[in-house]
C-alpha cells in the first residue's frame, strides 16, 4: 500500500451575501491541490500539483489570497475542478489511503465533490495525522498547528507555508518523525472502545433556509465512517418528532453506527442542523429496526 499525503488550498466567499447556499451552503472552493506519494517505508515516490480554476468563487477572497499568493488571474489559468480530480484520482491509483494535517481538508473535498455531482466513494480510508502526533508526541487532544507540530518534533520548515505542495512536504516530513504503523494500527482506537451508546462525532452546518433544505443536504446524508472514513451504508432518516432524526450505518469494517440529525429554527429564521454519530448497542438497534419496519409497513399501505 502507498500512502498519500493530502493537503489542499480553498477560496472563500468575498462577503457573506456571496455565499452559495445550493445544494448546501459553500464555505469553500478548492484552488490548489498538493500531494506526495509515500511508498511502504515512506520513500517519496512522485509528486502531484494542481492549480484548479474555480466556478463559484472566481475572484480571490483578500484573506486567501494573502496567504497563499494566489491571484484570481492564476486560477483562470487551472483545470475546472472535475478534470483535477479526475487527474488527481487516476494518479493516486489504487491500494492507497490518505494523510492529512487534520479533518478539514477531506471534509472540503468532499463537499467539492457534492456539489459538482461527482463520486465520493473513491475516497479511501483517510487518516488524521493530528490525532496521531498528539497520541504519540504531545498526549494532548488540542489541535496543532502544522508549523507548531514542525517546530514541537525539531524539523526546520523550508517550504513556504499555504501552499498546497509545500503544506504536503512539511506534512510528510511529520509522518516520518512519527511511527505511522503504528499509529495506523491503533487508530481510532479509542473510538471503538468508548461504551456503547457514546457520542463519537459531532458536526453542525448552518445557512439554510428550510428545513426541507437541510435535509436535502448530501454532507448530512452521506455518512463516513469515524474510524477509516469510508462512506457507509444506511437505512434511511426515520423522524423522531418535529425537528429530530436518526438513521442506522453500517461500515463494512467497523461496524454500526446510529446518527441522530437535530435540525434548529434559528430568531434570523434561517435554519442549523446538528448531525451526531453514536456507538451502537443491540437495544438501540432493535429499537431503530422496530420502527424501520413499521414505517415500511405505512408505505406499503399507501
Amino acid at each position: 500500500m502507498n500512502y498519500i499525503v493530502l493537503d489542499l488550498e480553498w477560496n472563500q466567499a468575498v462577503t457573506k451575501e456571496k455565499v452559495i447556499r445550493k445544494p448546501f451552503p459553500l464555505h469553500g472552493e478548492i484552488i490548489q491541490i498538493g500531494a506526495i506519494k509515500l511508498d511502504a517505508q515512506l520513500q517519496e515516490l512522485e509528486t502531484l500539483k494542481l492549480l484548479v480554476k474555480p466556478r463559484y468563487y472566481a475572484k480571490m477572497n483578500s484573506a486567501v489570497k494573502r496567504l497563499t499568493g494566489i491571484r484570481s488571474r492564476d486560477l483562470a489559468q487551472g483545470l475546472d475542478f472535475p478534470t483535477a480530480v479526475e487527474r488527481f484520482q487516476n494518479w493516486c491509483g489504487s491500494d492507497v489511503c490518505f494523510l492529512t494535517w487534520g479533518n478539514d481538508d477531506t471534509a472540503m473535498l468532499m463537499d467539492n465533490l457534492k456539489l459538482y455531482q461527482l463520486d465520493v466513494t473513491w475516497i479511501p480510508a483517510t487518516y488524521n495525522l493530528q490525532r496521531i502526533f498528539n497520541e504519540q508526541i504531545t498526549q494532548q487532544k488540542r489541535q496543532w498547528s502544522l508549523s507548531g507540530a514542525m517546530e514541537r518534533l525539531e524539523i526546520p520548515q523550508q517550504n513556504r507555508a499555504h501552499d498546497a505542495l509545500n503544506d504536503a512536504l512539511n506534512t510528510a516530513a511529520i509522518v516520518r518523525a512519527l511511527d505511522l504503523e503504528r499509529g495506523i494500527r491503533e487508530y481510532g482506537s479509542d473510538l471503538m472502545e468508548k461504551q456503547d451508546g457514546s457520542c463519537l462525532r459531532s458536526q453542525r452546518y448552518g445557512g439554510y433556509t428550510s428545513r426541507g433544505e437541510a435535509l436535502q443536504d448530501d454532507r448530512l446524508r452521506l455518512v463516513s465512517c469515524p474510524v477509516c472514513g469510508q462512506i457507509m451504508e444506511g437505512n434511511g432518516w426515520l423522524p423522531q418528532g418535529r425537528n429530530r432524526e436518526i438513521a442506522l450505518f453500517r461500515c463494512p469494517d467497523h461496524g454500526e453506527f446510529m446518527a441522530k440529525l437535530r435540525i434548529k429554527r434559528l430568531s434570523d429564521g434561517n435554519f442549523s442542523a446538528k448531525s451526531m454519530l453514536f456507538a451502537l448497542d443491540s437495544e438501540g438497534k432493535a429499537r431503530y429496526m422496530e420502527r424501520f419496519a413499521q414505517r415500511q409497513a405505512i408505505q406499503a399501505e399507501l
